[in-house]
């Protein structure tokens, strides 16, 4: 059986090895640290699931999103948010309908504990 695909989209190169470590044993992975290789990364490989860190160099995760769901990029694709922010302030329902789950840094493996449950739903 072939691994799902999972993007990454971060900027952050601590971030993403530590994330792609996690993930690299249940998922092929790839990254992006910007929306350019995102947005190609996504339209080649059309991933099963997508990790967006919130903050990013150019935009933020939500407007990286917003663009992928209006070119229908990732109508298939299970979506989590990521962030440092452990405040509380974010909603999902205010994100995205796509948006399974909100993952809080700093990367840990419950993570993968997380991503995997959405995706054996599917």
């Amino acid at each position: 059986m072939t691994k799902p695909g999972l993007l990454i989209v971060d900027d952050d190169l601590i971030s993403i090895r530590m994330l792609h470590k996690i993930f690299e044993d249940d998922y092929i992975v790839s990254f992006a640290q910007d929306e350019k290789t995102a947005l190609k990364l996504v339209a080649d490989n059309k991933p099963d699931v997508l990790l967006l860190d919130v903050e990013l160099e150019e935009t933020t995760g939500y407007e990286l999103l917003i663009e992928m769901q209006q070119k229908h990029m990732v109508e298939d694709s299970k979506v989590f948010i990521v962030t440092a922010h452990s405040d509380g302030q974010l909603d999902l329902s205010s994100i995205s309908s796509q948006v399974k789950a909100i993952l809080y840094k700093p990367v840990n493996i419950g993570m993968l504990e997380t991503v995997n449950h959405f995706v054996k739903q599917a």
